[in-house]
């Protein structure tokens, strides 16, 4: 089991959510897997991801249902620098299935939802800056196999559309790097473009604070999902 602080309160107090809560990185992290996880709920192509990995239809679709098992809810925990974390769950709620991308500030704070994807879908959670900060300065992972493997989980929470050629290079060489993944730049790029849930969005400093336009982005103030304001600042502090 793990514990994602503050995760299990936000389900029914029956469900016992804590106790279904265990390691991905331990279960569930071949290549299949995230080829799979790319490809969950629809949000990437089969066709792109699957060339581009050089993993089988079957093999990802069989390693989806490993992701989705309604016994287990993996979690794909990100530490960073600075006592923060992201985490990727899979909320294999047989009413409401999807992927949560949760912040864990540090320090006993609360967590705070960046997006998600399935049922009531709300994103996008980082800006490509933010990505390529993670995986190249942020993420305490042991190795670069691990970092190539934290960005193919976060890319479905990334919408942005100012990304920037030496960030797409720079996080293709480190998929391409690590991986069997092939053409990795472009498929990034790709993949991006084809988002279903948030194309068209851009990101703008607000003082210190990186903001988005995103119609259902918690970093919008404008959105009905927006964070407060000092989450707002909270993240920024993270991810400069």
């Amino acid at each position: 089991m793990m514990n994602v602080n503050g995760y299990a309160s936000l389900f029914p107090d029956g469900m016992h959510v804590e106790q279904l809560l265990i390691d991905g990185w331990a279960r569930c992290s071949t290549m299949s897997h995230m080829a799979a996880h790319l490809m969950a709920y629809e949000v990437g192509d089969e066709d792109l991801v699957c060339a581009a990995s050089h993993v089988e239809v079957e093999a990802a679709q069989d390693a989806f249902g490993e992701l989705t098992d309604l016994g287990m809810w993996p979690v794909f925990r990100i530490p960073l620098k600075g006592g923060a974390a992201i985490a990727v769950i899979y909320r294999n709620f047989e009413d409401d299935p999807g992927v949560d991308y949760v912040l864990e500030p540090g320090a006993d704070q609360p967590l705070l939802r960046l997006a998600a994807i399935g049922g009531e879908y709300f994103g996008p959670g980082i800006a490509l800056s933010e990505l390529h900060w993670i995986v190249r300065h942020g993420a305490l992972l042991p190795d670069d196999v691990a970092k190539s493997k934290a960005l193919l989980l976060l890319l479905p929470m990334v919408g942005d559309m100012d990304r920037g050629e030496s960030r797409l290079e720079d996080l293709g060489l480190v998929l391409s790097s690590t991986s069997s993944w092939t053409n990795a730049e472009r498929f990034i790029n790709d993949f991006l473009d084809d988002h279903p849930l948030w194309e068209s969005v851009t990101w703008a400093s607000s003082g210190e604070i990186l903001l988005c336009n995103g119609e259902h982005s918690p970093r919008n103030p404008a959105s009905s999902f927006a964070l407060p304001l000092h989450a707002l600042q909270r993240v920024g502090s993270i991810f400069e």
